[in-house]
């Protein structure tokens, strides 16, 4: 709720003394009906407004609101509009002030005495008032003035029901927290409620014997006395006296025509003439001197303005004068706001606000600092949190391989208890009953050899089958398994991917595509299908070839991989070498590598688990979009590319973490870009940052320095 245009009670505190810095807060809606104010966040989280001082009043201004209490008024009962004494904080923004909105403080007024008193239980103290109701026996007791330590009776103190001023009880909390519980005076008619005026604020003064003492007013201006006759000159006296003339008929006698035409300097002479004329004219008193005569007024300023130039004189002399009271006090009846110039208060308003600049600029500095501190940490504990996860997953390998080992040992333990049992129960049989059984074999074996038949052919292997004829030993994985045992094995290898990474390259395995390297350095290629083989348990993943020269384009299917070089270390490359399967940027953390274990190969049935998916009508409109917006720069894209997109997102989106959109930025960004970046134009290359725009991985790709011949 909103306060313009209403009387609100306010609670006021001074967050910081040493700068001066008051707000204040809505507590309360003063009407015939009082309530207490909900505050709904729209003057920020605490609900605080910044107290600003008025121009009117910058010199009294601290002083004034600390003698409020804490508890004052806020009178918008003349500014209805939103605009008219609330505004925004600039300094909010500059993240150096807490409060995101400001109040002029010509509206922040004190509290009429007897307009609201606090309620209080009986041997309870006060806490924001000092004029109290006490509470008890269904019925409250006041009103009384608390001096600090006992209630002393008001004026019209009575005892009145509860139920006849529960309307106006408020149950508030204070800006600590502290609940305190109000009761408002009856108002029959809000807008007529007087408040005393901000000009009758004086502060007091050093010696207040003085400052109470009434200033007199001004009387009648004293009626001269009528000076006494004065005595009658000397004959002597008389003689000296100026003899009058007529000037027109002076001039008509030196032979001056009065009626003509005079010039402006013939004026001006003639008056300067006539001036002095009369004053040579006139009787000098005995005891007159020649100087002229200076004011003591004008002898003080003068006395003034000389020592304030000295810089050593300035402090004796401000300690002078303000130790005169009386001048002082003058000085304060004098010299009010409205006279003062308005270039001083454009300067001293100018002064306040480099002031607070540079309080807030400080504040900044500091907040800053604290969060690079923080920041710091932050990061240390991040490094710290990757090296123990590389670590424990190390960890987790070793004992994966221990666990193999003791498998083994195990194994190896029960086969030669098998043997030593067979060895001590042949040892164990008569000797005529073993040759006996050795002359019957090789009876046996002679009647066989002279009995000729056919030899019946072998059976061949079966593909999954080794073609030594024992059984192959293939993992049946789910989707989440198999990436987490490429996640796990890459690491093992040094490779610390990201899932999202891993997801996109076993998608495209279990897609039966191809994943051509790229933006690596060294023999990095090499190093992940070695990674990759040993890994999936396929030694078809190992590197291939690189496309860079005249390689021709790898096959379109099957799992393989290949790689290509960045420029400008590898030949160009032409659009069907990259449209023959899925690019990816070996973009990785490097971790410690460890020993990694030897595991079966994945049986086919898990890639096709993972490859499993239904495409959306909302992803499929994009990709179509996506393709059309190619189109229109007149980039075609390829069906086959098209249709392995398709089967990409529905297949990957499952499982990223960012769901379709992240599936089809993958999949344009590893399929479709790096061709038609082949075959496109200048228009269509300067159109496609705006085309991917949000596309991360699209964006990625087109800075990757891939030699393409175009």
């Amino acid at each position: 709720m909103a306060i313009n245009g209403c009387l609100t009670l306010a609670w006021l505190e001074e967050d910081d003394p040493s700068r001066g810095f008051f707000r204040v807060r809505p507590a309360a809606v003063i009407s015939a009906t009082p309530q207490a104010y909900v505050h709904g966040g729209e003057y920020g989280e605490d609900g605080f407004l910044r107290v600003v001082p008025d121009k009117n009043e910058m010199s009294t201004f601290k002083l004034r609101m600390r003698t409020l209490g804490k508890l004052c008024l806020i009178d918008l009962r003349e500014h209805p509009r939103e605009n008219d004494k609330i505004r925004q904080n600039k300094n909010y923004a500059l993240g150096s002030d807490r409060n995101p909105f400001m109040i002029y403080s010509d509206v922040i007024r004190e509290l009429p005495q007897g307009l609201v008193c606090e309620v209080v239980g009986q041997g309870r103290k006060p806490l924001a008032m000092n004029t109290v109701f006490v509470s008890g026996d269904g019925a409250l007791t006041g009103p009384y003035q608390f001096d600090g330590a006992a209630f002393k009776p008001c004026e019209g103190c009575a005892r009145t029901p509860d139920a006849d001023c529960a309307a106006r009880l408020l149950e508030l909390d204070d800006a600590q927290g502290s609940h305190v519980q109000l009761l408002v005076a009856t108002i029959d008619n809000i807008d007529a409620l007087q408040l005393s005026p901000i000009s009758a604020f004086v502060p007091e003064r050093a010696h207040p014997q003085h400052a109470a003492e009434p200033v007199p007013e001004p009387g009648p201006a004293p009626t001269a006395e009528p000076a006494p006759a004065a005595a009658a000159e000397p004959a002597a006296d008389a003689a000296q006296k100026p003899i009058p003339y007529a000037l027109k008929a002076l001039k008509a006698q030196m032979g001056l025509n009065p009626r003509r035409g005079r010039s402006l300097s013939e004026v001006v002479d003639e008056q300067w003439r006539m001036r002095k004329q009369e004053e040579l004219g006139q009787s000098v008193p005995p005891l007159a001197g020649s100087e002229p005569v200076e004011s003591p007024a004008e002898h003080a300023l003068n006395a003034v303005a000389a020592a304030w130039e000295f810089q050593g004189a300035r402090a004796p002399l401000l300690k002078g004068l303000i130790a005169q009271d009386e001048l002082v006090r003058r000085l304060f009846e004098v010299w009010t706001p409205q006279e003062r110039s308005a270039p001083t208060d454009a300067r001293l308003i100018e002064l306040e606000a480099d002031r607070l600049r540079l309080i807030t600029e400080i504040d900044g500095l500091t907040r800053r600092s604290r969060d690079m501190k923080a920041e710091v940490l932050r990061e240390l504990e991040r490094t710290g949190e990757a090296d123990a996860e590389a670590l424990r997953n190390s960890l987790v390998l070793l004992q994966q391989q221990i666990d193999q080992r003791q498998a083994r040992l195990d194994e190896l333990a029960a086969q030669q208890h098998a043997l030593e049992a067979g060895i001590a129960q042949e040892l164990g049989r008569p000797l005529t009953e073993r040759v006996a059984e050795q002359l019957v074999a090789e009876r046996m074996s002679e009647l066989l050899r002279a009995e000729p038949r056919a030899v019946e052919p072998e059976p061949e292997p079966r593909a999954d089958e080794p073609a030594d004829g024992k059984p192959s030993c293939r993992a049946l994985l789910a989707p989440d398994e198999l990436i987490d045992r490429l996640s796990l094995g890459l690491r093992a290898h040094g490779w610390q991917f990201k899932r999202d990474a891993v997801v996109h390259m076993l998608t495209v395995l279990a897609l039966d595509r191809p994943l051509i390297a790229t933006d690596f350095a060294g023999q990095d290629d090499a190093w992940l299908g070695e990674a990759l083989s040993d890994a999936l348990g396929d030694d078809g993943l190992k590197l291939r070839a690189r496309l860079n020269g005249p390689a021709s384009a790898p096959d379109a299917s099957g799992r393989a991989l290949y790689s290509v070089l960045s420029h400008p270390d590898g030949e160009p490359v032409s659009a069907a070498g990259l449209d023959a399967g899925f690019i990816v940027r070996l973009k990785a953390e490097l971790c410690v590598p460890a020993m990694a274990a030897e595991l079966p190969a994945i049986d086919p049935a898990s890639y096709a688990a993972l490859a499993a998916g239904e495409l959306s009508d909302t992803a499929s409109a994009r990709l179509r979009a996506l393709a059309a917006r190619l189109g229109e720069f007149g980039a075609q894209v390829p069906h086959g590319a098209f249709c392995d997109c398709a089967r990409y997102i529905a297949a990957a989106a499952p499982r990223l973490s960012g769901g379709e959109d992240m599936a089809l930025d993958y999949a344009f960004a590893s399929r479709i870009l790096p061709a038609v970046l082949v075959a496109a134009s200048d228009e269509l290359i300067r159109a496609l940052p705006e085309i991917f725009s949000g596309m991360s991985e699209c964006l990625a790709t087109m800075r990757v320095p891939l030699p393409v011949d175009r």
